[in-house]
């Protein structure tokens, strides 16, 4: 939920019903306790930089354009370079298309250096940051690998291009300037270019080159001498212990626009604390290359280390992202509404031409990596972002990433603005790959269409406290925490706003939560601290692991909404039995779409670690108009049940008064008073 506001009591734009201090938490359980949130020539190279030419296209023009037209403009110009294909590990022998072959499905293969075309690629960016490898320039002939049959071992061919083809997408991963890996698209498995046999003269006949397991030898490790990529060592003393923030910020400020991709080859210190002029900007056209020396060492609390406010083609890989920071259990402390009110204010009038901020909350605004309006095109993938080992809960990474609404471009709002897409944008086009978080209160939260979340593991979580572990979610005079209760993921649908700003078409996939706990007091009031909050219209779950003692999943009022092949465990005594911690439906107050509609939850098997149990692992759904609900091979593991009534599911009243076309079933297997196995299955 939003509310286009100053920090002062005057509200501007207001979008859904929204608390005094923030906008995370926008909907309430209609059966169970209500989560509530107050939180308002390659020779010439140095090892420092590549130079090469770059087709930058109208990217900075773009600035003074609505939405629509800044993500179309960057989509149909997508930054292009051109460069051979040469062999870290041998000198001048390159990759190319012997003799000049302009056959679809002719190999790739290794050959002497001669800088004739067919040594010569085109590497076009795609909008979700990677690449298609053309060949023989203007051949209409592009790089592609064997999807239907990934493993290693399979020659690489060229075919006519195929921009939308996954089994022509490419990964550009550095290695230390000059080198680099060239990575096939995650799939069934993870592949890089590499040459067949290692070898450090010409061939006569010439090896192919192939996929091979992704393992980071010789062979797979290329020099490409068109790419423009500049080292961070250039600006920054990279020692891990000099602020290094003003270095950065003009790297920042040179990268934009595909100008060069910033190579991160050195641990990098940024001190932003609570200065509320230190938060870094990143803008459209900048990609983050990290190598296996690369890290940010960040210490934002209460406002972001980086900001990306109506900005798209932003691709941060193989990041390293140490906190070392850690946020104020006391509210009176925050200097996030400080920060909204001056400098991201400021900001947005000068680049986009906001004409006013948003105010989304103290939560979001702790986040390493800020998110506001209408962003587009965000690619994010190896990104590991974790804290020191042994730290207390209240060192935790506040939040990960926010993607929060926002004014658009060139908007002016005032009191009678309604909240639609004309004026309020939202983040499109996401792309989360292979994230591993560790130590995290919050991970990834917001509002997103057009999103993917591939590959994510989380270990340690926890909730703001103070150093001895007390004030559990922060303290905000007598209103309660103020901080959000905190999930892995929480992607948040106002069933309220304007269908243009439905949270939709999501996939979330293979996600492991570890539940490693920090702060050992739960939270009791203020809300519960799942690992997957959810809503949204057209979204997919599928393959979720999840261990953490407060519970597996919340589910706002959604359309089209799947989850399925899920497994873990919970401790519904951990909460004081206060809510169904396996699958809770809290959807119905304060939303005008007041039932759930086509949702399917399948294949879950989970665990109740609370020896004797009374709170069931599923809630009920009383709610009229509910439309085409399924339940399918649903299984709750559990003990001695003490509850005064059946765990059994209980989610529509008789006569079907609550909904139409629901059926399912769910087993229960637990123990009776006497210690024995019983099994009980309920079934609509």
């Amino acid at each position: 939920m939003i509310v286009v506001k100053s920090h002062s009591p005057t509200i501007v734009l207001a979008l859904g019903v929204c608390c005094v201090m923030g906008c995370l938490e926008d909907s309430s359980d209609a059966d169970e306790t209500a989560e509530t949130s107050s939180e308002p020539g390659a020779d010439s190279l140095t090892s420092q930089e590549l130079y090469a030419t770059w087709e930058l296209g109208a990217e900075e023009q773009a600035f003074d354009h609505d939405e629509t037209s800044v993500i179309a403009a960057q989509a149909s110009v997508p930054s292009t370079n051109v460069s051979a294909i040469q062999v870290s590990f041998a000198k001048q022998i390159c990759a190319g298309m012997n003799g000049g072959s302009k056959t679809s499905g002719a190999p790739l293969q290794l050959a002497g250096c001669n800088n004739k075309a067919e040594q010569t690629f085109t590497f076009s960016r795609t909008p979700n940051g990677l690449y298609t490898i053309g060949t023989n320039q203007g051949t209409a002939l592009c790089l592609e690998y064997d999807l239907d049959n990934e493993t290693k071992g399979n020659a690489v061919v060229q075919r006519p291009c195929n921009g939308g083809s996954t089994a022509q997408q490419w990964l550009i991963s550095a290695n230390g300037v000059p080198n680099f890996y060239i990575r096939t698209r995650d799939g069934k498995a993870s592949l890089s270019l590499a040459a067949s046999q290692p070898t450090t003269q010409a061939p006569a006949t010439g090896f192919k080159l192939i996929t091979r397991a992704a393992a980071g030898i010789a062979q797979q490790s290329f020099t490409l001498p068109g790419f423009r990529v500049k080292s961070i060592r250039s600006y920054a003393k990279c020692d891990g212990v000099t602020d290094d923030r003003d270095a950065v910020n003009r790297a920042l400020t040179e990268a934009r626009g595909f100008a060069f991709v910033l190579l991160v080859d050195c641990p990098v210190r940024i001190k932003t604390g609570d200065d509320v002029n230190r938060p870094l900007f990143i803008y459209s056209g900048t990609t983050f290359n990290f190598n296996s020396q690369g890290k940010f060492i960040v210490d934002n609390a209460g406002i972001p280390a980086f900001v990306m406010a109506n900005v798209s083609n932003i691709s941060l890989l193989n990041a390293n992202v140490q906190y070392v920071g850690g946020v104020s259990y006391e509210y009176s402390k925050s200097k996030a509404g400080i920060f909204n009110d001056t400098v991201l204010k400021t900001w947005l009038a000068e680049n986009p031409k906001v004409k006013w901020s948003t105010w989304n909350g103290p939560t979001e605004l702790s986040s390493i990596f800020y998110s506001q309006g209408p962003v587009g095109n965000i690619v994010v993938r190896n990104l590991k972002a974790y804290v020191p080992d042994h730290v207390g809960g209240d060192k935790l990474i506040p939040m990960v990433f926010a993607f929060s609404y926002g004014a658009v471009n060139n908007a002016s709002v005032g009191g009678t603005t309604p909240a639609t897409p004309q004026y309020v944008g939202i983040a499109k086009n996401i792309e989360f790959e292979n994230i591993i978080l560790d130590g995290t209160m919050m991970g990834i939260t917001g509002h997103v269409q057009n999103a993917t979340f591939r590959n994510i593991t989380s270990y340690r979580y926890g909730d703001v406290q103070d150093p001895q572990g007390g004030h559990i979610g922060g303290t905000l005079a007598a209103a309660g925490p103020w901080f959000s209760p905190p999930h892995l993921f929480y992607l948040n649908y106002n069933s309220s706003a304007d269908p243009g700003l439905f949270t939709r078409n999501v996939r979330i996939s293979n996600v492991i939560d570890y539940g490693q706990r920090v702060t050992v007091t739960p939270r009791i009031e203020g809300g519960y601290n799942n690992s997957l909050k959810i809503g949204g219209d057209d979204v997919i779950v599928d393959g979720y692991q999840s261990y953490r003692p407060d519970g597996f999943v919340q589910i706002y009022i959604s359309n089209n909404l799947t989850i399925r092949n899920v497994s873990g465990t919970f401790d519904s005594s951990y909460l004081q039995n206060r809510y169904s911690p396996g699958v809770l439906f809290s959807g119905g107050a304060g939303s005008s779409i007041k039932a759930y509609t086509n949702i399917t939850v399948q294949n879950v098997n989970l665990k109740d670690l609370a020896p004797n149990p009374i709170k069931a692992p599923i809630s009920t759904i009383k709610i009229a108009g509910n439309n085409n609900i399924q339940f399918s091979n649903m299984i709750f593991n559990m003990g001695t049940w003490l509850g005064d009534q059946s765990p059994l599911l209980t989610v529509f009243a008789a006569n079907n008064i609550y909904g139409t076309n629901i059926h399912g079933k769910a087993t229960y297997n637990l123990r009776d008073a006497q210690g024995k196995a019983v099994t009980l299955q309920a079934s609509r």
